[in-house]
């Protein structure tokens, strides 16, 4: 049989039907295309037009804008409750000065389902209000990304009283637990003051959970115990670029607290300023962190801050490059700019003050932080006072206090206007190139005091500070174990004698070539004793991180160290200003190490070629015969306890 021929139109269709069969289907994504939907109405109700009804009716992937010159208020209407975003949105306002949505301290006024990706900006969420549950103004639940907004006058009875985000159910004015993004916002005026957390923003949730803070303001916000402008619990914390200032934490508690931030997560903090924050029964005027260690703060201020303990700062922290200044402890267990652990780099510490409790500037403590140690290197701890207690710039009783290339001046208390150490026999601190200048203490040891547990001082420089009323201007050891070594102890005040240092118990090794100027009630081998001029210049910036006192021409400390103790790992072969030593011969007593000097580099002869001159030879200063040095003496450590 002939086998049946198609017509030219049906073998076509064929092929086309075929040809299609076997292209890649459509992605789901771009099955419809978004679109742009346009409110043209103020109403709150479900007539096309009006936001809520743009909201319900917009697909996935859609943008919703405002009419041009459409301002002015969206009240939310009496019983319709929040508006529910429950698909991928992004919704565009005209500026948060010219469009709000206000709540009608009725009910909340927005919430992001679960898994959805929304884009709120410009627009100002306002009096939303959430009862008894989490986030007045917004709850989130998804990805939510709020952009060029404001967030005010929210109330929450739970958490978050401006925005709660979670990826569980919790926040007055934002709530959060999925991810949450604030940029160029304010965030202000909200209140979850019957709740847990988070006057201004509550983030909740598991290790996926975020919140990004950036170039923002977090201002006037309440909270009764955990974060009056930012509480994080779970997820990660990033704020960057900006301001948390004047939020408040209302209620009585010595574990919860952060007047501007309270956080049990890890949180990095850069280039900010957190202020004005006041946590006045609780702990962390400026930032609570628990449990402690998972804060790191870089480039930023901590200043006037108040709470109970801590003024400035509470917990673990590692800061570099940062400023903690006029914070203010009321309690008795002080810190004014900081009671906790961790390190401390390149910064400054100074105006802070403990009220009634220890360390003025910081108190370090091991039961707050996650590792038993404390360092603090570059740093400059002045203008602090712990005027009822110990330690005006620092009091240590952690474990393990390091601290090297850093000044303390200026600093007042009670009894060690510089330093205090000694919270019970383990404890244990480690100086090294350490500058104490002008520090007073209306007791004893004007730039240190000794309570307990072992000091270790090398190549530290303690010069013109005062006791006026007591004993040991420079140095007053109540107990404990001092070691000192290559130090210089000068030019110090105190009512009894013994003005550079003065034992009142304890047990205390000199491993030798220190220089002491009052030699009463101080007499040991290997030491450089007498009223001899100890040939040092003020306190003054002499290159390095910190101030320093220069030793001048003539001065008996110069070439008089111990070269295998400025070699120590603890001072590294380096002196205050992370400058060498020793140079050619032997090292320098104190913080200090004279350097040699380069001849002036001469004019570049006229028409010779453009390009850096070598450099001219350095002359040396005149290196001093080394004399033999006594072997260190042995020290057997305390037992911790």
């Amino acid at each position: 049989m002939p086998r049946p021929r198609f017509a030219p139109p049906v073998r076509c269709a064929l092929a086309l039907c075929v040809a299609l069969a076997l292209l890649p289907p459509v992605p789901a994504a771009f099955a419809v295309r978004a679109a742009i939907r346009v409110v043209t109405s103020l109403a709150d109700n479900f007539v096309v037009g009006t936001l809520r009804s743009e909201i319900a009716n917009a697909q996935p992937g859609d943008t919703i804008t405002f009419a041009l010159g459409l301002t002015g208020t969206i009240t939310l209407a009496n019983g319709a409750g929040q508006i529910l975003i429950d698909k991928d949105v992004t919704i565009q306002g005209s500026g948060a000065a010219n469009l709000t949505i206000n709540g009608n301290n009725a009910s909340r006024v927005f919430e992001v389902t679960t898994g959805k990706t929304v884009t709120i900006s410009g627009v100002t969420v306002a009096n939303g209000r959430a009862g008894s549950d989490d986030g007045g103004g917004i709850r989130n639940f998804g990805n939510l990304t709020v952009v060029g907004c404001t967030v005010r006058g929210n109330y929450s009875g739970s958490a978050g009283g401006g925005i709660y985000s979670s990826d569980v159910n919790l926040g007055g004015g934002i709530y959060s637990g999925g991810t949450l993004i604030v940029r160029n916002s304010t965030i202000a005026d909200n209140a979850a003051p019957n709740g847990s957390s988070g006057g201004g923003i509550t983030m909740t949730g598991s290790g996926t959970a975020h919140l990004e803070v950036t170039n923002s303001t977090i201002a006037n916000n309440t909270a009764r115990s955990l974060g009056g402008g930012i509480s994080a619990v779970g997820g990660s914390v990033t704020i960057t670029g900006s301001t948390i200032r004047d939020n408040t934490i209302t209620g009585i508690s010595s574990t919860l607290g952060g007047g501007g931030i309270g956080t049990y997560t890890t949180t990095t903090i850069t280039g900010s300023t957190i202020s004005g924050n006041r946590a006045f029964n609780s702990v962390g005027g400026g930032i609570a962190g628990f449990p402690n260690g998972g804060v790191t703060i870089t480039n930023s201020t901590i200043s006037g801050n108040t709470a109970s303990l801590g003024g400035g700062i509470h917990g673990g922290v590692t800061i570099t490059n940062s400023t903690i200044s006029g914070n203010t402890a009321t309690g008795s267990d002080g810190g004014g700019g900081m009671f906790g652990s961790g390190t401390i780099t390149n910064s400054t510490f100074s105006g802070n003050v403990a009220m009634v409790g220890n360390g003025g500037g910081f108190r370090s403590d091991f039961r707050y932080g996650s590792a038993n140690t404390i360092t603090i290197t570059n740093s400059t701890f002045s203008g602090n006072a712990a005027s009822g207690g110990s330690g005006g710039g620092l009091y240590n009783s952690g474990w393990d206090t390091t601290v090297t290339r850093s000044t303390f001046a200026n600093n007042g208390a009670a009894n060690g206007g510089g330093l205090g150490n000694g919270g019970s026999s383990s404890t244990n601190a480690q100086l090294a190139n350490v500058t104490f200048s002008g520090n007073p203490a209306t007791v004893n040891g004007g730039g240190i005091h000794n309570a307990d547990g072992v000091l270790t001082a090398y190549n530290i420089t303690v010069a013109s500070n005062t006791a006026p009323r007591g004993r040991g201007g420079g140095i007053y050891q109540l107990s404990g174990t001092m070691i000192f070594g290559n130090s210089l102890l000068a030019l110090n005040e105190a009512r009894e004698v013994g003005r550079d240092y003065n034992r009142g118990g304890g047990n205390v090794a000199t491993i030798g070539n220190n220089f002491v100027s009052d030699p009463a009630g101080y007499a040991f081998p290997g030491d450089i004793l007498g009223n001899s001029a100890p040939g040092l210049g003020p306190l003054a910036d002499n290159g390095g991180p910190t101030q320093t006192r220069a030793l001048l021409p003539g001065s008996p400390a110069v070439d008089a160290g111990r070269n295998d103790l400025c070699a120590d790992l603890l001072v590294g072969n380096r002196d205050g200003r992370g400058l060498p030593r020793p140079p050619p011969g032997q090292c320098d007593i104190g913080a200090f190490e004279v350097q040699p000097f380069a001849a002036p580099t001469p004019p570049r002869p006229a028409g010779a070629p453009v390009g850096q001159p070598a450099p001219a030879p350095i002359a040396p200063r005149a290196a001093a015969p080394t004399p033999a040095s006594p072997a260190p003496t042995p020290l057997t450590a305390p037992a911790r306890r």
